[in-house]
């Protein structure tokens, strides 16, 4: 299934329109149920062509778009394709804009990928400065250290070290990182649970979701910073990322991607895709809600406001079942911090 790390994906048609997308879908139903290599050739051959130019702006962006990092991307990227498939083939589920998905994984690879490049540059540069003994201790900067390695001897990473340089000098340190891990994912857990069950209207909920949840996940997951540390919201990133996407592409992506990000028991409530089939009037014109393009409807405004709002009532919902447990509502307050990332997920308005 390798494809050759030297393959320059097709150059023409630098502006995909749709067809490309339509034909990119139909090999990958294809590949689905025959499971044949050379339709997922074709199909990459299609996704390339579409994709390699969000890859190379994102290099750019970041200072480093070479040929190596630009083909090391666009082979991170069909790997984890491939990868995806695979995982959709056990569970038999068929994505219905699986092409449009795709691009969330070539830009996720090429920040990856530049991520990773920048982190041994600087590594590089540091040697440089030091001259003479940095050249002595060049072997031991070649290995990249990552934020969330593992520190030697310890179940502590280099990112927890940083964070508090005095907690390796505790003979709790080990504990209080892994229960600063476990508070973290219990009540992300609880708030994802009480959004993705609470009887709102689907426009209100996504809206929630991708001004606040997916930005902190992609930032987690990824290291993207696609909003400023000091904000727990964006309206406007929310804006753009759900351009010309109906609402029900919106609720199935949103629902796959907190099932591979967060947890597999994650999904949209009943009530939720029930409200999909009610019918509403856009522009005089009486149509499913499923159909509706949402940016088309709703304006950034809207979604600030909704977001906002969904936010204090899903994080009063996940307060209820927190404080059921005395314990871990105590734990809360000790391990999320104001200089946490996860406290503008969970704590404050629009400016937090």
């Amino acid at each position: 299934m390798e494809q050759e790390k030297n393959k320059v994906p097709s150059q023409e048609n630098e502006n995909p329109g749709l067809e490309k997308f339509q034909r990119a879908q139909e090999l990958y139903e294809r590949y689905f149920i025959s499971n044949e290599e050379a339709n997922f050739e074709e199909m990459i051959t299609v996704l390339d062509s579409i994709y390699k130019n969000r890859v190379k702006s994102e290099l750019r962006e970041k200072g480093c778009c070479d040929k190596e990092n630009y083909e090391d991307a666009m082979q991170e990227a069909r790997q984890g394709i491939w990868t995806r498939i695979k995982k959709q083939r056990e569970t038999g589920e068929l994505h219905k804009e699986f092409s449009q998905y795709c691009g969330g994984i070539y830009t996720y690879k090429a920040v990856d990928i530049a991520k990773k490049k920048n982190s041994y540059e600087q590594k590089m540069r540091e040697v440089k400065k030091k001259g003479k003994k940095g050249k002595e201790d060049q072997k031991s900067y070649m290995e990249v250290v990552y934020l969330d390695a593992n520190l030697p001897d310890s179940d502590g990473t280099y990112g927890e070290l940083a964070a508090d340089p005095n907690k390796k000098n505790r003979a709790e340190s080990e504990v209080f990182a892994e229960e600063s891990r476990n508070i973290f994912g219990i009540y992300l857990q609880k708030y994802c649970q009480a959004m993705t069950n609470a009887k709102a209207e689907p426009p209100r909920a996504l809206a929630l979701y991708y001004a606040r949840i997916l930005p902190h996940v992609l930032y987690i997951m990824y290291g993207i910073e696609t909003i400023p540390d000091s904000k727990g919201a964006s309206a406007a990133w929310a804006f753009e990322h759900m351009q010309e996407k109906t609402m029900e592409i919106l609720g199935e992506q949103s629902e796959e991607e907190m099932q591979e990000w967060l947890y597999d028991s994650l999904r949209w409530s009943e009530n939720f895709w029930n409200q999909m089939d009610l019918e509403i009037y856009v522009n005089s014109e009486r149509k499913l809600l499923k159909d509706v393009v949402y940016t088309e409807v709703y304006d950034q405004r809207r979604i600030d406001d909704w977001s906002e709002s969904m936010h204090k009532t899903v994080t009063e919902l996940a307060h209820r079942e927190i404080k059921k447990d005395k314990r871990l509502a105590n734990w809360a307050v000790d391990h999320i911090v104001e200089s946490d990332k996860t406290y503008n997920l969970f704590k404050g308005g629009r400016k937090k």
